[in-house]
């Protein structure tokens, strides 16, 4: 009821409040396990943080790995949230067209049609997660940088 008065009574209010939780749940979720697995060893190799300071290019002194941040999982789970969500936006949009089309002119009906799609969206997502994160692991940031290292 609390929720219900605080949105406005309206049951769309109280819809939009309950999605926008559900999205702030998930984000804090991925920023938590992403900051858990900046320091974490796995069975073959570790990842780790080096912090960068901006002289080093110029003196090639370099620091020591360091203890990941809060603000550092931020910035890197950013960086793979906005790149995932264009690149997955590119790739799949075409896809579904070209799928709703040529199901569509098969006469499959609209629910298969939408979960064929879905299902190749969730396929491709994936991969491109993937690609996305390699990307991330390569990436210089603007005061650190992560890196694999052996176990």
């Amino acid at each position: 009821m609390g929720l219900s008065i605080m949105a406005g009574g309206t049951q769309r209010a109280t819809s939009i409040v309950s999605f926008l939780g559900s999205v702030f749940l998930i984000f804090a979720a991925q920023v938590y396990t992403l900051w858990n697995l900046l320091d974490k060893d796995f069975a073959s190799f570790g990842l780790r943080l080096l912090e960068e300071p901006p002289s080093t290019q110029m003196t090639g002194v370099t620091s020591d790995f360091v203890a990941p941040g809060l603000n550092h999982a931020v910035r890197v789970w950013w960086a793979w949230v906005w790149r995932h969500t264009l690149i997955s936006l590119a790739v799949n949009l075409p896809i579904a067209f070209v799928l709703g089309v040529v199901l569509g002119i098969l006469g499959l009906p609209k629910e298969s049609i939408v979960r064929t799609a879905q299902a190749v969206a969730l396929i491709v997502g994936f991969f491109v997660g993937v690609y996305v994160m390699k990307r991330i692991l390569r990436k210089d940031f603007k005061k650190f940088r992560i890196r694999l290292v052996p176990r």
